[in-house]
């Protein structure tokens, strides 16, 4: 049996309820969008909740758009610009150097 339902929203995102049993319990996991004002977060749409209903929050950052694979790696390119070193250099080449030497045994 499913208990995940996923349903989408007007604007296009989705939203996530996910009913999880617990010893006689069930528990309700929800996905919902929200905006902070310093240490409160506004939440975009009605929770069912009481009002002093204690809760769990788990915070995603801000995503930066819908990002195409390899953009993460492409953002940190040049990080460690300002500390690299000719030894580093030199590491590489000796990495790159032992990669493509030919190391099986010659044959007689």
């Amino acid at each position: 049996m499913d208990d995940t339902e996923r349903t989408d929203n007007e604007d296009g995102s989705n939203k996530t309820l996910t009913l999880i049993p617990r010893m006689g319990e069930c528990r309700m996991i929800r996905r919902v969008h929200g905006i902070v004002h310093g240490k409160t977060i506004e939440i975009e749409e009605e929770l069912g909740l009481s009002d002093g209903d204690k809760v769990s929050i788990v915070i995603e950052g801000p995503q930066s758009g819908q990002d195409k694979w390899g953009d993460g790696l492409r953002r940190c390119a040049g990080a460690l610009a300002d500390d690299w070193t000719e030894n580093d250099d030199k590491i590489l080449e000796d990495i790159y150097r032992s990669r493509h030497s030919d190391s099986r045994p010659e044959v007689l």
